[in-house]
């Protein structure tokens, strides 16, 4: 199910995001799942779901500070706060589709237990130490149509 709130010509943008993200290293408060997620959908619909946080955390204790801060226990909490004030409905992992947020459990690959990032298919890629990582979406522990 793909939001009517996509932008004209989102596959192509979707693919401009990623092919500049792909090698970019992570950077709390920069480039990290949170950032890039928001990036992506603000890409795609024009919703900067980000603005409330971007450029107020800059270490990972900053950050979970700031999610404190915002009433919310973990990133799931916070991407289902954010996605319910801008509208984005809440979905089952498994019905992603490409554009769609997802949030994954990285079984440690990433140095943190969850990550969110962005459908692509049978993959969800997020932010990793180094660039992107992939993940599989049969990881996914939640996901927000978007």
């Amino acid at each position: 199910m793909q939001s009517d709130r996509r932008l004209p010509g989102w596959p192509e943008r979707l693919a401009r995001c990623i092919e500049a993200a792909r090698r970019r290293r992570f950077q709390w408060g920069e480039h990290d799942c949170c950032l890039w997620t928001a990036t992506v959908v603000q890409i795609l619909t024009g919703c900067d779901i980000g603005k409330s946080f971007r450029g107020t955390y800059g270490t990972s204790e900053e950050a979970s500070e700031r999610i404190r801060r915002d009433g919310v226990e973990g990133v799931g909490a916070l991407l289902s706060s954010l996605a319910s004030q801008w509208g984005f409905p809440e979905i089952a992992p498994p019905l992603a589709q490409r554009g769609d947020v997802v949030l994954c459990d990285t079984a440690g690959r990433a140095g943190w237990p969850v990550s969110c990032g962005v459908c692509v298919g049978s993959v969800v890629l997020s932010t990793g130490r180094e660039g992107l990582m992939a993940l599989p979406l049969s990881s996914g522990l939640r996901a927000w149509s978007i």
